[in-house]
């Protein structure tokens, strides 16, 4: 038995449920059955789309909530430009958003959930990890039971904050490659120390610079779509 690691796909949207699927199936050649499905609902949803979810969820893998379009076309505040730069290009959506449109986004994207016949999610990550304005408070009122950022993962029904490493394989480029390469082992190594493990997947990580790092890691750890806390 390797160390216990959460394993989610990120940006399931229409447009790339074939490397989803691919992602998947690879996944399931080296023995991991099972992951957290990271849906985008404000995309151009086909009936065979949401079939498609529908199967997955049927098979194990678990839903959660991803934004609403995780797009956003300007970044609105200095810390907004600086985060886009450095981690996440122009995708953290709540960062364009004051705290009621985050509420209200967050509530959308849970209904939608329902609203297409499919599970209920019980835990949402925020496009790049960055949750925006709303507080902890704001949270403890709304659908989802976990939020997760990129230092670990809060439990609004425990009321805690859990702090868990983050690992990456989104290597698009060579400085990518290394920095993630780094900051993996360096979280690795912390969560020996009792901290649960967080594996981040992107639809086009198999075809990225990180590929044999993302299925060594996958192989070696005990890898589960729950989010425990």
């Amino acid at each position: 038995m390797g160390v216990p690691a959460h394993i989610s796909i990120h940006d399931v949207a229409p447009d790339t449920l074939e490397p989803v699927r691919n992602m998947i199936d690879t996944l399931r050649g080296i023995g991991v059955d099972r992951v957290m499905l990271l849906v985008i609902p404000g995309g151009t949803w086909t009936p065979e789309g949401i079939d498609q979810l529908r199967t997955w969820f049927g098979e194990g893998h678990l839903p959660a909530g991803h934004g609403w379009t995780h797009r956003v076309e300007h970044r609105k505040t200095l810390w907004h430009k600086l985060h886009g730069v450095l981690i996440s290009r122009y995708v953290a959506e709540h960062l364009a958003l004051d705290r009621e449109q985050i509420v209200e986004l967050i509530r959308r994207n849970h209904a939608w959930f329902g609203q297409q016949g499919l599970p209920s999610p019980t835990h949402y990550v925020p496009p790049a990890w960055a949750m925006g304005t709303v507080s902890r408070r704001d949270l403890d009122g709304l659908p989802f039971d976990t939020y997760e950022t990129l230092t670990g993962v809060y439990d609004r029904r425990r009321r805690q904050f859990i702090r868990s490493p983050l690992m990456g394989f989104q290597a698009d480029t060579r400085f990518r490659a290394a920095a993630l390469t780094v900051s993996n082992v360096w979280n690795r190594k912390v969560s020996r120390g009792g901290m649960p493990l967080r594996l981040a997947l992107h639809p086009h990580d198999l075809q990225l610079r990180l590929r044999d790092d993302l299925l060594r890691w996958c192989a070696e750890l005990d890898t589960r779509p729950e989010m425990e806390t």
